[in-house]
Parts: C-alpha cells; structure tokens; sequence
C-alpha cells in the first residue's frame, strides 16, 4: 500500500495537499471493514499499485479478486454503496494504466448505476464530498470518448449544455491550501486549468459552423497550448493533448506532440496514453490524404478505431 500512497496518490490527482482524497477518503475506506464492498476498493487499489510496480501478474489477481468482491457486495443489502461506487472507479483507473484490459467504460457504467442509486443520507457522507468530483470527471470525459452512449443506454443525440457563467468566480481559481504530504504546486494548478481552458476552445471550434470560428483563432490557442506544454515539463493531461494534437498543421508541431507523449508515457507508465499515441498517429495519416481537397474534410476520430480495439479515456 505504501505505493499508492508514495506515487499513485500523488499522480492521480492535480492537487496534492490535505484533500487529497486517494490517500486519506480511499484507503479508509478500504481498511475501515471487512465487508465486500471494502474488500473490492482494497483489491482493486492493490490492483492499480502492483501494475505500476510491474507486477502484472499479481495485478491481474487483485483485479479478479476485486470483480468478485464488488459482485458480492451488490447483492447485499447493507453493503456501502459509496464504498462500491469507489470500487468501480478504482477498476476504472486500473483499465486506463493497463492496455489490454478495455472495459473503463463497463466499470463506469457501473458507477454510473451505484451513483444513481445513492440515497440523500449517502450523498451527505463525508467521503462523497471527494468521490463525487471523481465520478464526474470520469463521467465528463467519457462523453468525449463515447458521446452517443455508454453500454446498456439507448441511443441519444448529444446535447450541448451551456450553464450560465458566474464573472466573480471566473476571475481567480480559489485553492484550499492545507498540511501536504506532497509538494503543492500552485504554478502548476494553473497551468493545468488554462491547459483545460485552451483545449475547451479548440473541441468548441471543432464543432462550430465555420463561419463562427475567429480568424487566426485555432492557430493562436494551439499556439498557447504549446507554451503551456513547455512550462508544465512534464504535461500530465491526456485531454487538452489529445485535442491540440488534432489541430497541428505542421511536422514541427507534430513532433512535439509526439516529444511530449512520449516523455509522458516514460514519466507515467500509463498504457493507455500509448492508445492515445497510436490513435494521433492514424488520425494524421488521415489529415494528409486530404490534405489537397479544396475543402478539408473534418475527420472524426472515432471512426478510426478498430473494431478490435479500444476507445481510449482521457482522464
């Protein structure tokens, strides 16, 4: 246990202080009881840490081990769903580190299910003030990789939901600084949210007519993202990577790209970033065949997965 909380703790997450909820919410929750649900947590931890340590082996073991524990919870009445809704998130992330294992997107389902389910009382614990954000990053990003649907929904059109903005709270990002086991970078918090900020652009002109797009506008934020690259040495977000790589126009640029992910795939050793990498690879491939055409068809990189393969997550 002593890796998650050395490493994965600490790169899991942005913030690294005393909210840091995979030390401090998870592992109490793995240990606190014996029941299933916790046994589940506590297998799929030990699933994640020993396949960082390359251990794949006996990753596999505590993986299996997890799914049955998780199981067995769901059909016990008094097990701590809260505690099951965690499980399915920890196997969630544990699918994202090892390649061959494709199914983030089942065992987000089944959070999707636990996190419907959860009764006002559950939703008022105090480890759901951590596990709520993390369901919905996951959940979030999920509908970039599969907008349609997840397995076992009907189909829907995507919709495009627009909150109304609050100007105070756009102003200045707000961090709760505590005691820290870890060092908390507040330059890199940043950097991370305008990295976000800068790739939601892009993803917006990708989707808009042209005529609403800016001149010059995609070429300066990939510009900034670049930047924002260069100082974050190294860049740990999937995402806002993903989306400026789809809009390079040079072999320079391209390069860089591929400098940054390989550098992330070194520093991480997450298996999926080598989906990502792979998928940007034939994504280009694609851009060059039409390159000539007088309008440049816009390319949907979903389409360009294997059938065989698997739709990457960008958490």
């Amino acid at each position: 246990m002593s890796a998650d909380d050395s490493v994965l703790a600490r790169m899991i997450t942005t913030i690294d202080d005393n909210t840091n909820g995979f030390r401090l919410d998870l592992m109490r929750m793995a240990l606190s009881s014996s029941d299933a649900s916790a046994q589940s947590l506590l297998q799929a931890t030990l699933a994640l840490s020993s396949f960082h340590l390359g251990r794949a082996e006996e990753a596999l073991k505590h993986k299996v081990r997890a799914i049955k524990s998780l199981s067995e919870s769901v059909r016990t009445e008094s097990a701590s769903k809260p505690t099951q809704l965690a499980a399915c998130l920890m196997l969630c992330v544990y699918s994202v580190f090892d390649a061959t294992d494709t199914t983030w997107n089942v065992h987000l389902q089944g959070a999707k299910t636990i996190s419907g389910a959860l009764t006002k009382q559950e939703q008022e614990m105090s480890c759901f003030e951590f596990i709520s954000p993390w369901y919905n990053y996951h959940d979030t990003l999920s509908g970039y990789s599969l907008p349609a649907h997840l397995p076992g929904k009907k189909h829907r059109a995507p919709r495009i939901i627009l909150p109304e903005s609050d100007s105070e709270n756009r102003k200045e990002i707000h961090i709760v600084v505590g005691e820290s086991t870890g060092t908390l970078d507040h330059q890199r918090i940043t950097l991370t949210a305008e990295f976000y900020r800068v790739a939601t652009l892009l993803y917006l002109y990708q989707i808009a007519p042209d005529i609403a797009i800016p001149e010059q506008a995609v070429q300066n934020l990939v510009r900034n993202g670049f930047k924002l690259m260069d100082q974050m040495n190294p860049c740990t977000s999937p995402w806002p990577l993903f989306i400026i790589a789809c809009n390079v126009t040079s072999d320079s640029e391209r390069l860089k790209i591929l400098t940054v992910l390989n550098a992330m795939i070194q520093k991480r050793r997450i298996g999926n970033y080598r989906i990502i990498k792979g998928l940007i690879q034939t994504l280009w491939k694609q851009q060059d065949l039409t390159a000539d055409e007088v309008i440049p068809k816009k390319i949907d990189w979903r389409n360009l997965i294997d059938p065989d393969s698997c739709t990457p997550s960008f958490i």
